[in-house]
C-alpha cells in the first residue's frame, strides 16, 4: 500500500511540475508574440532565449533551495538577501497581485477557447471564468487529493492539446 502512496505522490508531484512548465499561458502568448515578429527565425530566437532564461531561473532556485532547505521557499531567499521589509512586501504583492493576476489570466483565456466552441458572447465568458476561478478554489478547499486528481486531468488535458 506505501509502494502504492509513493508512486502516486510520484505522479502528482510530476504533474504539478509538468502543468507549471507547460502552464496554459503556452495556448495564449505564442499567438500574440509571433504577430510582434517578422519572421520564423524571429520566433525561435525569442523561444530559445526565453528557455535559456527560464533555464537559468530554475538552475537559481534549486541551488537556493539547496542552501536554504527551509520552508517559504521565495520569502525566505529574499528575507536572508535582501532584508524583512523587502520580503514582506514581495509576499504581499503576491498575494494581491501576481497569483490573483495570473488566476484571472489563465480563467479568461478558458473562456476566450470556450468560446471557440459555444456563442457564450461577453457576459457569458465572464461568467464562466469567474464560475471556473470558484469551482478551482472549491476543489482545492475539498482536499488534496481531489485538488491532484483535477491538477492530473488539466495537465494531460493540455499535454493532448499540445
Amino acid at each position: 500500500m506505501q509502494q502504492l502512496e509513493r508512486r502516486l505522490g510520484l505522479l502528482d508531484t510530476t504533474m504539478i511540475v509538468v502543468g507549471v512548465v507547460l502552464g496554459s499561458g503556452i495556448f495564449l502568448l505564442p499567438n500574440l508574440i509571433a504577430r510582434s515578429l517578422e519572421s520564423g527565425a524571429a520566433i525561435m530566437a525569442v523561444w530559445v532565449a526565453a528557455g535559456v532564461l527560464s533555464w537559468f531561473g530554475a538552475v537559481a532556485y534549486a541551488e537556493l533551495g539547496a542552501m536554504m532547505p527551509m520552508t517559504a521557499g521565495q520569502y525566505v531567499y529574499i528575507r536572508d538577501g535582501y532584508g524583512d521589509l523587502a520580503a514582506f512586501l514581495c509576499g504581499w504583492v503576491f498575494m494581491l497581485v501576481v497569483i490573483p493576476g495570473g488566476i484571472a489570466f489563465l480563467a479568461t483565456g478558458f473562456s476566450i477557447y470556450a468560446g471557440q466552441f459555444a456563442d457564450i458572447g461577453p457576459v457569458g465568458r465572464k461568467l464562466l471564468s469567474v464560475g471556473l476561478v470558484v469551482a478551482i478554489s472549491a476543489v482545492n478547499y475539498i482536499g488534496v487529493r481531489e485538488s491532484a486528481w483535477t491538477q492530473r486531468v488539466f495537465t494531460l488535458a493540455k499535454i493532448a492539446g499540445i
